[in-house]
Order: C-alpha cells, then structure tokens, then sequence
C-alpha cells in the first residue's frame, strides 16, 4: 500500500510540473512541453540524515523548523535572500555574456548536491521523463517542501527565453558572469523562474515552486530562485572541469 508521504511526494511533483508548464504554454516557437515528473523515475535520493562526501549531514525531514510549516510565510530555513554573484535586476537590455558554459549533455541532477548548496535543504533529486526549454530537467525538493526544477539545455538562448516570457513582469540581471533573466507572473504567486543564458546557445532554468508564497512574498521567492541558479552555475563550471579535454 502506497504511504502518505509517497502520495504527498507525489502530488508535490505534480504541482512543479504544472508550474513548469506554465511559462511555455503561450509560445508557438515549436520548444518541448516542460517535465511532467513520471511517478516511477527513479530519483537521486539524498536519505535524511545522512553524510554525503563535502556536504555535510543533509537535515531530517521529521524535524523541519516551525516558520516551515506555516503557511504563506517564507521559512528561516530556507536559502538566503541575498546571492553575492547576483547583481540586482534591472529592466532594459541583457547585459554581455563574460563567459561561456557548456549546459549540452550535462545530468541537472547533479547540480545542487555539492557545497555550498546543503544551505538549500534538499533531500532529493528526481529526473523528470520529459523535456523542458528543449533540454534534461530535474526536481529537487527540500525539507521546507520547496522545489526547484532545474534545466540544462543547448537548446534554447537567453534571448529567446525572454520572449517566451512575455507579458510576465520580467526584469534582467547578471549572475556571476552571465546574462539572466527574472520572469514572475503575479496570477501564479507560487512560483518564479529564473533563466541564465551559459552560452551562445545554452542556459540553465531554474523554477521554484512554494506553494506556501503569496504575492507579497514575490522578491523573496525570486531571490531564491537566482540563489539557486548561481549554485547551479557552481555545479555547471564544476562539471566542465571535471570532463576530460
């Protein structure tokens, strides 16, 4: 018999792969459907408690701070609300791209399980099977039942990424390097989506689901959303080292 937490688990999925597909619903430009997480993939599981190598001991579930679990309130537990490689965003034109990543082939499940990223509080890591913004996506969820949906694709550019994201309050910034934009839709205060274009023709996407936020709660769920996308820059550079000339 299924367990509630499997259920709960379940359903949380389903809620960032309807989040998700909201951001393309509008475009006509031929990119893939976002993920819809399949119940059955088998997640890079990060078990309560225990020690992963450089990370620390990942946080119990049974034992989320209290802020957490009150609704529509952000938790003190959740990741900080300033990103030191993230300038304030603007409106106007994308600023240069001072770098370039390689996002094609790269596992997103791999991303956020290294330092400095046991700040985020994840406990989990699941493959979606399908693709999103022509590229992987993977699911993170965290104690706080916050998750962050994270793509890798050489298949989509910053700048078209920005237009998918019209009619959204939108604003552009840049992280660590590279050029990112911020889409909000204030009819889904839930969630926000941050794109960091890593290349002349790649990016990493980055969408934060809380299902406790409200409107008022929007440059906080942002804020975290660009934390998430430099850690996931962290996770990207760290892996073009690491692959073989």
């Amino acid at each position: 018999m299924m367990g509630t937490g499997s259920v709960r688990r379940r359903s949380t999925l389903g809620l960032a792969a309807a989040a998700a597909a909201a951001l393309l619903a509008s475009c006509s430009s031929g990119a893939s459907a976002p993920p819809t997480p399949a119940g059955s993939a088998t997640g890079t599981s990060v078990p309560a408690g225990s020690t992963t190598p450089g990370s620390g001991t990942t946080p119990a579930t049974s034992s989320p701070t209290s802020p957490a679990s009150s609704p529509g309130r952000p938790s003190s537990s959740t990741p900080p609300t300033s990103a030191p490689s993230s300038a304030p965003p603007t409106t106007g034109a994308l600023p240069p791209r001072r770098g370039e990543l390689n996002a094609a082939g790269i596992d997103p499940c791999k991303l956020l399980l290294k330092p400095p990223t046991k700040e985020l509080h994840i406990v989990s890591a699941t493959p979606s099977d399908q693709n999103a913004y022509k590229g992987a996506t993977c699911i993170y969820n965290t104690i706080e039942r916050v998750q962050y949906a994270v793509t890798a694709t050489d298949g989509l550019t910053v700048e078209r990424f920005r237009t998918l994201a019209t009619g959204r309050e939108n604003s552009v910034s840049d992280t660590s390097g590279f050029p990112t934009v911020t889409s909000y839709d204030p009819a889904r205060p839930t969630r926000c989506v941050v794109g960091v274009g890593t290349s002349a023709t790649g990016m990493v996407v980055v969408t934060t689901l809380d299902t406790r936020a409200s409107a008022s709660d929007k440059d906080n769920l942002c804020q975290r959303t660009r934390t998430v996308a430099v850690a996931a820059l962290e996770g990207l550079r760290a892996q073009q080292v690491a692959r073989p000339a």
